[in-house]
């Protein structure tokens, strides 16, 4: 039954003679219509237009004439290609060229291949299965021959002229045909790589003579060169004694084409027979001369054998077997052993000379053998060959340049590459080719092919890698017990459900009888498809409708559409005209039942010749369909036929080969043959036979357990595949079969709802948690309960009882949801995509080709088997990268902790080791200076000592594992951990995308969404590398509590990851409020702005995500008088204006980056399985395009122990929680948004945050202080929610025109000091501080009234000490005794000029003693004394050469600000040099407010790796705004990658011959620059002068 799979992804090419002197040439293109769409076509939608459709055969046929060309006619039958697919095609292929589709803008690359047909179904249906794993390519191959197809590789236009065949261009040509020394030398680029063996035999037709009759070299090359002419000869019958053979000519046929098969025939008989080799000899196309029948291609020599008595011809074994044609044996001289051809014989022969490279003249790199004949092993079948995929190799020294096709690129070259690896490693590749008589080469042939494939094959100068995706093996099957005549349907709809579920297979077997039927049911748990069960055993079971078949008359076409007038173009027959030919009543094609539906056969007096089979009752379909004649004329009887055949492949045999031949057949086989066979009309007055399918509707006992339950399941799943996928029904459509079970949304909705109640011991097999035993999976008993039941007698049996129970149904739910899991793609609405990619592959393929390939194969199996593991769902794989799809984030998880340890612990080859060590060493020797320039060493050697304490911050105290390698000595020099073998990176991301189901794999697709941010959370990591985004962690933290404890989490920050705004624009993101991924640009920002209406009084400003919307009054100006104007404030005080104004400048730059930014920023996390915790702290920077928020390497304090630590709570929570729980939801998360956005202003970092309310750290007290009042100020710009502010915890408090409070009023503790000990937490990654000062803090904040921000005195003196903060407006409120804490504390509250009018009530804690009248009193004197003013300058250094022009501008620029203090312009000539200013520049906790210039005057510093370099080596505090000077070469190169490259600002070119003008343009856009970068360090500066 396999035989006759369908090829999906081939597109095969017909020819044949129309009797006319021409040749009828019709294409078959392979689209993908679904059944939907046909229906669409069908009820008159405009968009699309199907080919005509009568009765279930749908045909589209694209004709065209030419005349016959000489050239090559075709190496094997492409004509078997196209009848094994037809059933499938046909349907498809309608629509696909009315509507002008193609299989190729389908898929990414498109790979078209040609040659012979020798392989052609074993390729074909390869291409099938290949494309059904989900690659994003789609691979053609049109069989026309060897030649051809060489000819083809080499160079069409002047190689192949005189063939008219088409496909001129392509990618790959497959052939038996080698090459000689003038092709090999005319194209150097050639290489030839063996893919199959297959044998070539002679097969015959003997009546009454089944298989075994024996030829030797003699008697065939006799028969053959015509010196043995019969079949009784004194020869042959000595090879069998005891055969009675005729005395009959034997009628021999050979092809008529020049083919690769008679070249391998013909040089076998040649090396055999000294006279053969004479008269004949080896040739491709010899010329056969006397009494010989010739056929051209394959299939008809096979037809012709099988329908004509006492024939001979040879064929490949494929052809043999699918025409059932008796096979010769052969007895190699002086052995007793005869051979017959067998996957045993061939891989003997393959064994006994395939190995001999070169043995033909040849040299042996070539890989090119001759095999036939195989004369030295008796159990060796002596017609064996290789078939050839020939490749270009590429530029590799061999061409001056990549010959690809036209319109092709180097994605092909992969594609046509990672084709033909996975062909030889793939299980699937291996059946397919066995089943269709070929030796798959995957032992030590194969390896050495894909690694010289591996080794040779470059595009651009760039070795091409491919992919290795061997197919998974299914480890459950469905069994199916069906009629004959679906086998062919089972088995193409087999094929695709092994590509949407690898996990499961069907096994199928004859309908016999039905005791067979029901028995085989019992004992497999599977399906029976009958036609009419209902009076059997069956009848008590779930009986659901299935499929319709019908049936019409087949015949031969040219003979029949010839006769009378020989006009006909079809012929057209009912019920009754069909009768009188079955019954005998009609013996010409005039009679007068066919003339009245066929004029032109008015007075034809030629006789019918009627095919049938030999047992006509005993075939259900044929018996069923001729009960409907019976009905009709109750005195009916089938006419003995004239010709008869044992199956419906050989009555099609039959009246391919018999002129004027009818017979009746199913729709299925008249498809599957139509380029052979025609039609008639439907036989209008007959219905189509109806089958059912027959399931147990419940399981108990030992069928809900092992084999028998996975059958069940599996049977089950297929159903529901089948019934849920319209491609799936269009498939069976296509074989000319009619859904019945989907024949309306209400009978298709009763068929599922029939099968997903199949129930095991009561729950349900397809869906386990909608029982009700699925809530004793969360309520099972525990062992505690367990405990305490021992002792209690009787009651503790009975307790027992119940909970052993409760713990089996709770283990079953288990296994079913993850068998659920396994055998179902994840959904696009919640799903986690894993990307993964092998650090630096180029580099080692050039180093170690050999030991890369064998190491990818394991890299693979690895991949694959933690996969499998995890629950996974292969989507794509492209060279060494892996996309995979996850039901949940902690699958994926576990996934990549599987594959990291394994790849860590397998022993890799000694010299991939070496290679490694080599290429790896660049990357370890970066990761150190990051580390020693961003100073982040402490912050390792803290991580490293809080593991070794198994210090890690967790929820239950799990303490950690203490094995690490990182170390640090005196030095403070690093030593790297060693990552063993190749380094995997792997990128997590959780959430939702779109997808789709391949129309020719059916293998499931995800794009958008979450797969490009995946892909560029991948691209973030290092190799040995695990990076989530924050969506995936949150994800993981939600679905398993447990899971936190497996592995180490690290946080890395906010990054700005390299997604482009094309690409943002179309991802459907959900941002939280915990931070989750947000895009930064105005469209799809997590916080953007909107543009403030000139006209419009008050428009405000909208913060969004997908949540909420919040509005801010912040103008667009950062002139003073706009800003004030813009507002309704009252604002009486110069001070007051200059602090105003420096609150709107900090927040016009956010709104500024924000809007221009246009790449998505999202908050990444590292994880580490437990066993490699040494590389928790080994990678310290990502590979982003910049990061924006710290991670746990940059939190506060961790260079000497202190920090200042800020705590914010809701005022009122409880109250507006139960008053407003509608909006409070909403509130928050635009309060939790807006703390984060300001919190980046000043470096700030967030340890955790709980319903609205934050624990935060910053690197000092001031940094401290201008958060919380800039986010004081904040919060009263936003547009809280209506509802919200009529509570009075939340209402607008206004005075003299001035906004005193609005909204949500957030209290904020804060104080500095020392801490104890810090330490990652487990569920997020995030620094965690222990101390007194977290207590301290803590009971400051709950002391403060909403709204107000209060610290400790000493907190206070020491900003004013450290950086001369303003204390002006701060408010002494005395000592107070706090909770847990010993000494009283004096308490300050922090204000400034704009929020003066704040008045509070005493705070909430018990006063010690009265505040004084003035802050600083005469003890204050010596603190006072000692405090420093600290004016910062920002610093601008430029990389450029001395005496550069630019340099010298810039300096003027400067010069002729305001200040003199206000930017400081320094000269560098080196990065390292740029870097250590930067460094050491001090900041007052304002973000960027240094600048960068980077020009290409510097030999050897590429502007955009000297970006991404300082993005990456510099600490986050350190970050610069960096502008480009773009010379006309840095222009085009930074077309489209200005922003992924980490890059602020762009600067015109200036020379030193720039006239006045251009020098002028350049300082008018340094001044922009300066304005823009500086805001808000300048802002800073104004209020301290002020002050």
């Amino acid at each position: 039954t396999g035989r006759r799979r369908s090829m999906g992804g081939v597109r095969v090419t017909h020819e044949e003679d129309d009797g006319s002197g021409g040749t009828m040439t019709t294409t078959m293109g392979v689209g993908s219509v679904t059944r939907g769409r046909c229906q669409r076509e069908r009820r008159g939608d405009p968009r699309r237009r199907c080919a005509e459709e009568d009765g279930g055969l749908v045909r589209a046929h694209s004709l065209r004439r030419r005349e016959r060309g000489r050239g090559v006619s075709g190496d094997e039958d492409d004509d078997r290609c196209r009848y094994r697919s037809m059933r499938r095609m046909a349907g498809f292929v309608a629509c696909a060229l009315m509507m002008g589709l193609n299989a190729r803008e389908a898929a990414g690359a498109n790979v078209v291949g040609a040659g012979a047909s020798f392989p052609a179904l074993a390729i074909a249906e390869a291409i099938d299965a290949y494309v059904a794993t989900g690659v994003d390519a789609t691979v053609t191959y049109v069989s026309m021959g060897s030649d051809a197809g060489v000819c083809r590789i080499e160079d069409y236009a002047s190689e192949c002229s005189s063939d008219t065949y088409g496909t001129e261009n392509i990618d790959f040509a497959v052939s038996e045909t080698l090459l000689d020394g003038g092709e090999y030398t005319s194209y150097p680029d050639l290489q030839m790589y063996p893919i199959l063996a297959g044998a070539i035999v002679a097969g015959y037709n003997l009546p009454n003579i089944g298989d075994g009759v024996v030829f030797d070299a003699a008697t065939l090359s006799g028969v053959f060169e015509g010196t043995i002419t019969d079949w009784d000869d004194a020869a042959i019958r000595a090879l069998n004694p005891t055969l009675t053979l005729p005395n009959q000519n034997i009628n021999v046929v050979v092809r008529d084409d020049a083919s690769g098969t008679t070249m391998m025939w013909t040089q076998g008989l040649s090396a055999m027979s000294s006279s053969f080799s004479s008269n004949v000899g080896s040739d491709s196309d010899p010329s056969w001369s006397g009494r010989y029948v010739k056929r051209a291609r394959g299939i008809s020599v096979a037809s012709y054998v099988r329908a004509t008595s006492y024939s001979l011809g040879y064929v490949i074994h494929a052809d043999a077997l699918a025409m059932s044609v008796s096979v010769a044996s052969f007895k190699h001289s002086g052995s007793t052993e005869v051979v017959a051809p067998s996957a045993e014989s061939i891989t003997e022969a393959v064994t006994t000379s395939g190995l001999q490279f070169g043995n033909n003249g040849d040299d042996a790199s070539r890989l090119t053998v001759d095999i036939t004949p195989v004369t030295t092993n008796a159990r060796a079948w002596p017609f064996t060959t290789y078939s050839y995929v020939i490749l270009r190799t590429g530029m590799n020294g061999t061409s001056a340049s990549d010959r690809l096709r036209s319109g092709a690129t180097c994605e092909n070259v992969a594609a046509t590459v990672a084709f033909w690896q996975w062909f030889l490693v793939s299980d699937q590749a291996k059946n397919i080719a066995s089943q269709y008589g070929f030796v798959p080469l995957q032992s030590e042939i194969g390896d050495l092919v894909i690694a010289r494939m591996t080794s040779d094959i470059y595009c651009n100068a760039e070795r091409v890698i491919g992919s290795d995706a061997s197919s998974t093996t299914a480890n459950a099957t469905a069994s199916v017990v069906i009629p004959s005549v679906l086998q062919s349907t089972f088995s193409t709809l087999r094929s695709i459900h092994e590509a949407y579920n690898s996990s499961a297979t069907l096994a199928t077997s004859d309908l016999t009888t039905k005791a067979a039927a029901i028995s085989e049911l019992v004992a497999s748990n599977g399906m029976v498809v009958g036609m009419d069960l209902v009076d059997s055993p069956m009848s008590a079971l779930s009986q659901l409708p299935l499929f319709s078949l019908a049936g019409r008359m087949g015949f031969n076409t040219a003979s029949v559409l010839g006769l009378g007038t020989g006009t006909g173009t079809a012929l057209t027959l009912d019920r009754d005209a069909a009768a009188v030919i079955l019954n005998g009543t009609a013996t010409t094609w005039g009679h007068a039942e066919i003339v009245r539906l066929n004029s032109f056969l008015d007075g034809e007096t030629t006789p019918i010749v009627l095919v049938g089979i030999d047992d006509a009752s005993g075939d259900e379909f044929y018996a069923a369909y001729i009960s409907q004649f019976v009905e009709f004329d109750a005195d009916f009887v089938i006419e003995t036929p004239s010709v008869t055949a044992s199956s419906y492949d050989e009555v099609v045999a039959l009246v391919i080969e018999t002129n004027h031949s009818v017979a009746f057949l199913p729709n299925t086989v008249l498809l599957e043959y139509s380029s052979y066979v025609s039609a008639s009309s439907a036989l209008t007055g007959t219905v189509a036979v109806a089958m059912q399918t027959y399931v147990f509707p419940s399981l108990t006992g030992d069928s809900c357990v092992g084999t028998a339950f996975q059958s069940a399941y599996a049977t089950l799943s297929f159903l529901e595949w089948m019934a849920s996928d319209e491609q799936a029904q269009g498939l069976a459509e296509a074989d000319g079969l009619i859904a019945d079970f989907a024949a309306s949304d209400a009978v298709r909705a009763t068929y599922l709802a029939n099968i997903r109640a199949v129930t095991c011991d009561g729950i349900s097999i397809l869906n386990p948690a909608s029982d009700g035993c699925s809530s004793s999976s969360s309520s099972g008993m525990t062992p505690l309960t367990l405990a305490l039941a021992v002792g209690l007698g009787l009651f503790m049996i009975a307790l027992l009882t119940i909970c052993a129970s409760s713990l089996s149904k709770s283990f079953f739910v288990t296994t079913i949801l993850n068998q659920y899991k396994r055998s179902h793609p994840p959904s696009e609405l919640e799903v986690t995509i894993v990307v993964t990619d092998v650090q630096a592959s180029t580099k080692l393929w050039q180093l170690v080709p050999l030991h890369m390939n064998k190491a990818l194969v394991v890299h693979d199996k690895i991949i694959r088997n933690a996969i499998h593991q995890s629950y996974g769902y292969e989507v794509l794989t492209e060279g060494d990268s892996f996309t995979i799809a996850f039901h949940s984030a902690s699958d994926a998880v576990k996934f990549a902790m599987l594959v990291q340890e394994q790849m860590h612990n397998y022993r890799w080859d000694r010299e991939l080791l070496k290679a490694c060590e080599s290429v790896y060493s660049e990357f370890d020797r970066e990761a150190v200076v990051q580390q020693v320039q961003s100073k982040r060493n402490k912050a390792s050697e803290m991580l490293m000592s809080a593991f070794s304490k198994a210090h890690v911050a967790q929820d239950d105290d799990v303490s950690m594992s203490p094995r690490f390698a990182l170390a640090f000595n005196s030095a403070s020099k690093i030593v790297m951990p060693s990552i063993n073998g190749l380094r995997v990176r792997i990128g997590i991301h959780s959430g939702f995308c779109e997808s789709r189901y391949h129309p020719t794999t059916r293998r499931k697709e995800y794009f958008k969404g979450a797969v490009p941010i995946a892909h560029s959370v991948s691209e973030c990591a290092t190799g040995g590398q695990t990076v989530l985004s924050g969506d995936a962690m949150a994800a993981i933290v939600g679905q398993m509590s447990e899971g936190v404890k497996k592995f180490y989490t690290l946080h890395m920050g906010r990054h700005l990851v390299n997604i482009t705004l094309n690409d943002a624009a179309e991802l459907a993101v959900t941002v939280g409020e915990g931070g989750d991924l947000q895009s930064q640009s105005r469209a799809s920002s997590r916080l953007s702005f909107d543009k403030l209406n000139s006209d419009a009084q008050d428009t405000p400003h909208t913060l969004t995500n997908s949540h909420t919307r919040m509005h801010w009054t912040v103008p667009d100006s950062s002139d003073v008088e706009s800003i004030i104007s813009a507002e309704d404030v009252d604002i009486n005080t110069a001070e007051g204006v200059r602090t105003y104004k420096s609150k709107m400048r900090l927040l016009v730059k956010l709104q500024r980056e924000m809007e221009e930014s246009s790449l998505v920023s999202s908050e990444l996390v590292q994880a580490v399985p437990k066993a490699l915790s040494a590389r928790v702290g080994l990678f310290s920077h990502l590979r982003t395009v910049r990061q924006l928020e710290p991670s746990y390497f940059d939190a506060p304090g961790l260079d000497d122990m202190n920090v200042t630590i800020a705590y914010t709570y809701i005022d009122g929570l409880k109250e507006l929680t139960v008053a407003l729980k509608e909006v409070m939801d909403e509130s928050i998360a635009m309060l939790n948004t807006c703390i984060r956005a300001t919190l980046r202003v000043y470096n700030g970092y967030e340890c955790r945050e709980a319903n609205g309310e934050f624990l935060l750290a910053f690197n000092s007290a001031a940094d401290a202080y201008g958060w919380a009042l800039l986010a004081q100020t904040a919060f009263m710009k936003l547009q809280w929610p209506k509802r919200l502010l009529t509570h009075n915890s939340a209402r607008r408090i206004r005075l003299a025109r001035r906004d005193v409070f609005v909204g949500l009023r957030v209290g904020i503790g804060i104080s500095s000091g020392p801490f104890t000990d810090v330490r990652p937490c487990a569920r997020t990654g995030r620094t965690e501080y222990f101390g007194h000062l977290l207590n301290l803090t803590a009971r400051i904040a709950r002391s403060a009234a909403g709204g107000q921000i209060v610290t400790d005195y000493d907190t206070l003196m020491q900003a004013r000490a450290a950086s001369g903060y303003n204390i002006d407006f701060c408010r002494d409120l005395g000592s107070f005794a706090l909770k847990g804490i010993a000494v009283p504390v004096r308490m300050v509250q922090v204000s400034d000029a704009s929020l003066l009018a704040r008045a509070f009530e005493d705070i909430h804690a018990a006063r010690v003693s009265e505040p004084t009248v003035d802050l600083f009193n005469a003890d204050d004197a010596e603190v006072s004394s000692s405090i420093a003013h600290v004016t910062h300058r920002p610093l601008c250094v430029v990389i450029c050469k001395s005496g550069s022009i630019v340099f010298e501008a810039m300096r003027c620029v400067g010069d002729g600000l305001p200040r003199d203090d206000v930017l400081q312009i320094e000269l560098a000539t080196t990065l390292e040099r740029a870097i250590d200013a930067l460094s050491c520049s001090t900041n007052p906790g304002t973000v960027n407010s240094n600048i960068l210039v980077i020009t290409d005057e510097i030999e050897g510093i590429n502007s955009m790796d000297a970006c991404q370099y300082v993005r990456r080596h510099l600490k986050l505090r350190s970050q610069p705004q960096i502008a480009l000077v773009s010379s006309p070469a840095m222009r085009n190169a930074l077309v489209g990658k200005f922003t992924s490259v980490g890059a602020d600002f762009k600067l015109p070119e200036i020379t030193s011959s720039a006239n006045a003008e251009s020098l002028e343009n350049f300082k008018r856009e340094f001044e922009a620059v300066i304005t823009q970068a500086l805001s808000m360090s300048i802002a800073d500066e104004e209020e301290r002068a002020g002050a």
